[in-house]
């Protein structure tokens, strides 16, 4: 019986263009090389080589050979690949966000509802990947700041965030109470790593500004802390982490600070994501609720 082992060697030799080389590369003694390819030769029934002094020619049905040799080793390496990634996706969970906060707040959900599953957690901006790791269901679950309405997906809203510019309490603007991207468009800020679609918003509304952009959250610490540049929280940063002494958070006015998050899952996922479905469905209620009891206040 023909062996995927046989074909690589095939392979090699096509490559190395002699035995020894070729023994070499497959870790072989070159009679050893030379055995198992004339096994396969005997059991393919037909002349892959002329045979030479420490060289083997393929002849035009060995050239054929090779052909189809690469065709079943490369079908057999996305055979491997498929396999994994479905038995990985069985026993894990993909979650894929276009923020750092709905990762966090999905990160912790899942440890409680999947103890038992692996977690996969990717920050992309770029709601089109997003999508298509979602159709290609590459991903579990995709969070986007807006909502995609399809037929196969479940789109439920489970979280706001409201940014924040974060100034040094000796900064000229920190005693007000809200402020607006063009009062300090033009200003030098330092950013975090991985903040997802904010830098899009970020590069938009803030067009003048100069952008120091850290590459972890250690040199961003620290360079915060040794200066008086501007920076951006937001009030999920700040229930998670607090509020820094020598800074000042206040509130972007504009409404392209102000973010709701929805969480898409393909309903082909419903049974294995069915504890996360409905606790997201039950934060879209209170969500709802509270975004009504703010109106009304809003109006009294």
């Amino acid at each position: 019986m023909m062996e995927l082992r046989q074909l690589k060697e095939l392979l090699t030799l096509a490559q190395s263009k002699t035995v020894s080389q070729a023994a070499r590369q497959l870790f072989l003694s070159q009679p050893a090389l030379s055995r198992s390819l004339q096994r396969l030769e005997q059991e393919l029934e037909v002349d892959l080589f002329y045979h030479g002094k420490n060289k083997l020619e393929l002849t035009d049905t060995g050239e054929l050979a090779l052909t189809y040799a690469q065709q079943i080793l490369n079908l057999s390496e996305l055979m491997v690949d498929a396999l994994r990634q479905h038995q990985a996706a069985k026993f894990s969970v993909n979650l894929q966000t276009c923020a750092p906060a709905p990762l966090w707040e999905l990160t912790a959900l899942c440890s409680l509802l999947f103890p038992q599953l692996t977690q996969v957690s990717i920050i992309e901006s770029d709601p089109k990947r997003l999508m298509e790791a979602l159709h290609s269901k590459l991903a579990d679950c995709v969070v986007l700041p807006a909502p995609q309405q399809h037929p196969d997906i479940i789109c439920l809203p489970f979280l706001t965030e409201q940014l924040y510019f974060a100034l040094h309490y000796t900064h000229p603007l920190a005693h007000e109470s809200k402020l607006s991207f063009a009062q300090l468009d033009g200003a030098a800020f330092l950013l975090r790593p991985h903040i997802g679609f904010w830098q899009q918003v970020i590069d938009q509304h803030l067009p003048h500004c100069r952008f120091m952009r850290q590459q972890d959250d250690n040199s961003f610490d620290t360079i915060l802390t040794d200066s008086r540049l501007l920076s951006f929280t937001s009030d999920i940063v700040l229930q998670r982490d607090g509020q820094r002494t020598d800074r000042v958070c206040i509130p972007i006015k504009d409404r392209a600070a102000h973010v709701t998050y929805y969480a898409h899952i393909l309903r082909a996922k419903e049974k294995k994501l069915a504890p996360l479905i409905a606790s997201l469905t039950a934060k879209a209620e209170r969500l709802k609720l509270a975004q009504t009891a703010q109106r009304l206040q809003l109006l009294t």
